[in-house]
């Protein structure tokens, strides 16, 4: 990564305060990201409507310039909105690469029908296989297809949050393993009637 490639982190807002938190610092400079759903709300006159409220509460994301993350400390400080940052195992600041936050803002596109937001523990026990999403509007998405309540998924894991965006199974095509390049089925080679007669197998093929 660039060291002046911006970084995302995600915090853990108290009290229900997201939004309010988005919107001061975005008014502060920072640039933000909500993941938002669609919920029917009704009114004082018994009107039903859909609106876009927060799909997980007490999550939000902000994006930092390389070495800016101090300056970022004494925003949040100074916020009237209490939040802290994800932190890894070490202690430091769980950073989100661009490329994985624009995966994840596709994925959380509220208009696509079906996507749930899960604790990040749940979806990394799910057991599943590394694909591509090859077709339809996230294509060239990646990440594990899984089987949940009669449906396929592709899950996403950021901070705290794992993200299953429903993708029909024939959309996506396995990764080979630790390239990220889609699988495709190879020819066999063709082999001579001596060949068929007497396969060699190299050594440490399987059995």
């Amino acid at each position: 990564m660039s060291a002046d490639t911006p970084v995302w982190y995600a915090l853990q807002v108290f009290h229900h305060k997201e939004n309010a938190l988005r919107q001061h610092l975005e008014g502060k400079g920072v640039r933000c990201f909500l993941p938002m759903r669609y919920a029917e709300h009704t009114d004082t006159e018994g009107r039903t409507r859909r609106i876009l409220v927060p799909a997980i509460h007490n999550l939000l994301f902000v994006q930092c310039g390389q070495g800016e993350e101090p300056a970022l400390a004494e925003t949040l400080q100074a916020s009237p909105y209490a939040s802290r940052v994800y932190t890894k195992t070490d202690g430091c600041w769980c950073d989100i690469g661009s490329a994985e936050m624009a995966e994840l803002r596709a994925a959380s596109d509220p208009d696509f029908q079906g996507t749930l937001f899960v604790e990040a523990g749940f979806a990394a026990t799910r057991r599943g296989t590394p694909v591509c999403v090859v077709r339809g509007p996230l294509k060239g998405l990646k990440g594990k297809l899984v089987r949940y309540r009669k449906r396929s998924y592709v899950v996403l894991i950021a901070a705290s949050i794992g993200i299953l965006v429903h993708v029909p199974k024939w959309y996506c095509h396995p990764l080979k393993a630790d390239t990220g390049i889609p699988h495709q089925q190879e020819k066999k080679p063709e082999t001579s009637h001596a060949e068929q007669k007497h396969p060699c197998k190299q050594p440490g093929a399987p059995q």
